[in-house]
């Protein structure tokens, strides 16, 4: 768009008089527009290159810049020096001193001289950087709605900024035209979307690929369950890079801990796979009692997404009983280290594990600001996990082993 507007020229200097670019700065668009009914015309400047339209924009006279506008052979491009260098277009001048009004006359003006949007020599910021530069918000959404597209210079200089300010809108359209983006401010995003249940933006963060993204899906998820926002939670499943969704009557007798209607609905109802992940997800992220976890966690009919997933929706929201039969249930479900290694990131960041009625076979000490969660007094051999240690009675799964007694928790 900005390739194809017009290379307006320099305009003729000295003929602008002063008291007419005082009355265009004061907005005084009648005796502007006498001042031209006399036969003069409309793109000459001022000594210091000042013409009439530079000076209404950058004053925001948005009256006067409508009148000028209906000259049809009006200059909209041509540059105006400002103290401390640079040239700028007048479209630029209104975006730096926020005048919206008058962006959006300039921006939609159809005359035979076509705007640039870019607004500045290419080694300046563009128009929409500066507007972004000066929180000018509302100028850079009329921007990001006209223009197709953002250069590479353009969406990683306001992408942080609107991270910082909190411009959801404004973040999530130019998150889109980032060739490459800073992770921590990504994540600074998503977290700062996720405290304001922005929820329309998170989804648009989550469209992006970046590294541990499913973990991102999977702290909106485990919110939406909790706060129940059974919309939200189908939308973060279509997210997901496998088939889910969930059976809102089952999950919710499940986050209940309904057992009779657990069973009655697991022993009545068909569920294909897709129903099968969501329904492990909801309820690894809401929690249960050992009765339904058990029910749910013995099933076969589940991708192995969707086991790691619950590994970390359970550790991330200190489900005890969810994580007792994902390491002991049938049949044995088996994880690498390296996904225990992200569940015990996930526990290290989630929500204080507290001892519950359905985890009453468990016990919770404070050693070293480590929670322990154990198992009786049986010989147990150790897996460390999700920043729990946690004591399992004789089931092997991948990870270290040791006697309990011998377990000193660094």
């Amino acid at each position: 768009m900005g390739q194809s507007s017009c290379k307006c020229p320099e305009p003729e200097r000295s003929l602008l008089p002063k008291d007419v670019m005082c009355a265009a700065a004061l907005g005084q668009t009648e005796k502007v527009i006498a001042w031209l009914g006399n036969g003069k015309r409309v793109n000459v400047a001022t000594e210091l290159g000042d013409t009439l339209l530079s000076t209404a924009a950058g004053y925001g006279s948005s009256s006067l810049l409508n009148a000028l506008l209906k000259f049809p052979f009006i200059h909209l491009n041509t540059y105006h020096k400002i103290d401390g260098g640079g040239s700028y277009t007048p479209l630029w001048l209104a975006s730096a001193n926020g005048h919206l009004e008058c962006v959006q006359l300039l921006a939609k003006s159809n005359l035979q001289c076509r705007i640039d949007l870019i607004g500045s020599k290419m080694e300046d910021l563009s128009a929409i950087m500066i507007a972004a530069e000066r929180g000018h918000w509302g100028i850079v959404d009329e921007f990001l709605k006209i223009r197709e597209t953002l250069s590479p210079e353009e969406a990683n200089y306001i992408f942080p900024r609107a991270v910082k300010e909190m411009q959801w809108m404004a973040g999530v359209r130019t998150l889109a035209n980032c060739s490459h983006f800073d992770l921590d401010t990504l994540r600074q995003f998503f977290h700062q979307a996720l405290a304001e249940d922005e929820w329309d933006v998170l989804c648009a963060i989550l469209k992006v690929n970046f590294r541990h993204k499913n973990e991102s899906i999977n702290k909106a998820l485990s919110k939406a369950v909790r706060g129940r926002k059974w919309d939200k939670v189908t939308l973060l499943m279509k997210l997901l890079p496998i088939p889910a969704s969930f059976d809102k009557s089952l999950v919710e007798a499940a986050l209940n801990e309904l057992d009779a209607e657990v069973t009655k609905q697991l022993k009545d109802n068909y569920f294909d796979l897709a129903t099968h992940n969501g329904n492990l997800l909801v309820i690894a992220a809401g929690g249960t009692n050992d009765v339904i976890a058990s029910l749910v966690c013995n099933l076969t009919a589940y991708s192995q997404y969707a086991v790691e997933s619950a590994l970390y929706l359970s550790a991330m929201n200190g489900r005890l009983e969810f994580l007792q039969q994902m390491f002991t249930g049938r049949p044995k479900h088996k994880f690498t280290y390296h996904t225990l290694s992200r569940a015990q990131k996930a526990a290290s960041q989630g929500v204080t594990l507290t001892p519950t009625e359905s985890s009453r076979k468990f016990w919770i000490k404070k050693q070293n600001s480590m929670p322990l969660i154990t198992l009786n007094r049986n010989k147990l051999r150790i897996f460390t996990c999700c920043n729990i240690s946690i004591y399992i009675s004789s089931h092997k799964v991948i990870g270290q082993e040791s006697d309990a007694e011998n377990y000193h928790p660094r």
